[in-house]
């Protein structure tokens, strides 16, 4: 069941312009952050992205990926079991990724859920699921190289790439939060950020992809240097 569907209309000077095709049951909130400023972005859905995996053509150089999958194999189809997978990776730096797995009319030990920093990690229902690698960088493309892992390869994945400028520096990597109500550093992007998204998880451990308490625990995180904060 879709509770409430909108495309995309136009930008206009303040923002954008939404067109509601399905009315909404409740005021759901939804945090949205706008970007500007690229030099080219690229949103497109890879198709069945299986073994050995898949080139994506931009036309430009990615510097930025942003994946996202939920284990359907069509636009607009219903899918009962819980599949999700986010995952992120900056060329020459990192990845961070999140994907959870809950069966419906199942069992807590049937929930599965884990983070990684070094791979693109989907569908977690499967053990231990399927991990990807980014590479081959070239001015039009990049590849989805399949790396190891098992499971279901009829994945339909949207796919995000941003093309920065040179004079604006990102980084993507793992960090743990603090243990004690205090103020915590993390000074591995080596310069200093304006905007901050954050892929949060009660995993304590990376490849953690056990049935636990913490695998569906998701939380994702926006602040700008304003000190404007939104989960």
């Amino acid at each position: 069941m879709v509770d409430g569907e909108f495309t995309f209309s136009q930008w206009n000077s303040g923002g954008v312009e939404l067109t509601i095709n399905e009315q909404f049951s409740a005021g759901f909130l939804m945090t949205v952050i706008f970007f500007a400023g690229f030099d080219n972005i690229d949103i497109q859905k890879v198709d069945k992205v299986g073994s050995p995996g898949a080139t994506v053509t931009t036309g430009f150089q990615t510097d930025i990926v942003f994946m996202i999958s939920n284990d359907c194999p069509a636009d607009d189809t219903a899918y009962v079991n819980s599949v999700l997978g986010i995952s992120m990776a900056v060329r020459g730096s990192g990845f961070g990724t999140f994907s959870s797995y809950d069966a419906d009319a199942s069992s807590s030990s049937v929930v599965r859920g884990g983070i990684a920093d070094d791979y693109f990690h989907m569908q977690a229902g499967f053990s231990p699921g399927i991990y990807y690698d980014i590479g081959n960088f070239t001015s039009t493309s990049f590849d989805i190289q399949y790396v190891s892992g098992s499971g279901d390869n009829t994945d339909d994945w949207i796919v995000v790439s941003l093309d920065l400028p040179s004079y604006i520096s990102a980084w993507c990597g793992a960090d743990t939060s603090p243990t004690t109500a205090t103020t915590k550093s993390n000074t591995s992007p080596g310069f200093t950020p304006q905007c901050l998204f954050g892929i949060l998880s009660d995993h304590s451990a990376i490849d953690d992809w056990n049935g636990d308490s913490e695998a569906g625990v998701l939380a994702l995180a926006f602040a700008n240097q304003d000190g404007a904060q939104k989960r």
